[in-house]
């Protein structure tokens, strides 16, 4: 009887009493053996964690799936024989796929700044008699948010149009993802101050742009002087709980 089967049977209880009383002994004097008890062990409790097979090799997104023996369904809590080279690739492989969906969940997640802030499409051209051509290009800039070429056009507009509450929101927003933080709070300052539709957008943006530079203490201050009527309350306070 090889080693896997010495270590399936005593964790199935199946081994006679003096057989497992020398295995006992072997364990404290052989510290492979030891390990390999121990890591079958681990292996029993994660692979009963998984209802089948197959779904752990979705979840691993088929990375490294040469490390998977194609085996039947186990009945439960039965204990599935390895044998040591096997169990050793397996853990080998199961090891390398959760580093890389640890990685890629670091790298690709969005940032609470991408998951809060998500711009409103600018929609300039009903509302003004400016040469059409110029408020089509600063449109699809933002809302194809090429924001760098936006900035330098909704400054222009509102050279000739100043007090655009509407313009002065989005100018703000280009500021702030062009990372002219500074710039981007003196505009959303002084639209949160207006009496306007446009008051609690100043006051999110304002909250957003601490958020983005990642000063999670004004951000806070700010989101906690959100009034509870304001459209972004329940924003706020989601906000909140994940800082």
């Amino acid at each position: 009887m090889n080693n896997t089967e010495k270590i399936d049977r005593f964790l199935r209880d199946e081994l006679p009493e003096e057989e497992k009383k020398a295995f006992e002994a072997e364990l404290n004097q052989n510290a492979d053996l030891a390990g390999e008890l121990a890591l079958q062990k681990d292996m029993e409790q994660f692979l009963r964690k998984q209802e089948k097979r197959t779904a752990l090799k979705n979840q691993l997104g088929n990375i490294g799936p040469e490390f998977f023996q194609a085996s039947a369904k186990p009945e439960p809590g039965r204990i599935v024989p390895l044998q040591r080279r096997q169990t050793l690739r397996w853990v080998i492989g199961l090891a390398a796929a959760i580093a890389l969906l640890l990685i890629a969940r670091f790298v690709f997640s969005p940032s609470l700044y991408d998951q809060f802030g998500q711009h409103p499409p600018l929609a300039m051209i009903e509302k003004s008699n400016t040469a059409q051509d110029n408020l089509a290009a600063m449109e699809a800039a933002f809302n194809q948010k090429d924001y760098t070429a936006a900035l330098p056009l909704l400054q222009a507009y509102l050279r000739e149009k100043p007090g655009d509450l509407q313009a002065e929101l989005y100018l703000g927003i280009c500021l702030l993802e062009t990372g002219q933080y500074a710039n981007a709070r003196a505009v959303f300052t002084k639209i949160s101050q207006t009496q306007s539709s446009f008051m609690d957008y100043g006051q999110w943006y304002l909250a957003l742009s601490y958020l983005k530079e990642g000063d999670k203490v004004a951000c806070r201050r700010v989101l906690q002087e959100v009034a509870s009527e304001s459209e972004f309350a329940q924003k706020a306070q989601d906000l909140l709980k994940r800082l």
